[in-house]
């Protein structure tokens, strides 16, 4: 029970540098411009997002709110309901928690869209669709749920 204490700093922490990270980029970088940070790699560009991964959804900024908040009920229902398994599972719960509050924010609060700000490269010929950490945290997340899963033990079946 004790582990599952962890979801909470995770959560916290998370959406505080979300929303951190896109005031600054908001505040500091000028509109259409791109600014690198590690040529062919990583930059910055600010934008606004009206719908979710990849642009699809356009337009729907409260229904994806809605659907933020109900993925965040879920993963607290889950978080109680499941066995406790280390820091592990409530640290990847906490950051795609984070994640989704730090984007729901933004639908909330900005006219129902998600400022994005972080482009990654390979080369000059493929340019990964502009995101943020909230967006990260889900991905990361997500990556460290499916990790465990393949970490536990196997268990026999039944004879």
């Amino acid at each position: 029970m004790k582990h599952k204490l962890w979801f909470w700093p995770v959560t916290v922490a998370g959406v505080v540098a979300d929303q951190l990270t896109k005031v600054l980029a908001f505040d500091r970088l000028e509109q259409g411009v791109y600014h690198r940070l590690i040529p062919y790699v990583l930059g910055l560009r600010i934008n606004e997002n009206q719908g979710a991964l990849f642009g699809i959804m356009q337009g729907r900024g409260t229904l994806l709110a809605l659907f933020s908040m109900l993925a965040f009920g879920l993963i607290l229902w889950f978080l109680h309901k499941a066995p406790s398994q280390g820091k592990w599972l409530p640290a990847a719960l906490g950051l795609i928690a984070a994640g989704a509050m730090g984007n729901f924010i933004d639908r909330a609060f900005n006219s129902g869209t998600v400022r994005d700000f972080i482009v990654l490269h390979i080369g000059e010929y493929f340019e990964w669709p502009t995101f943020n950490l909230a967006d990260a945290f889900i991905v990361a997340g997500v990556a460290m749920v499916i990790y465990a899963e393949f970490k536990k033990p196997k268990t026999s079946p039944a004879a």
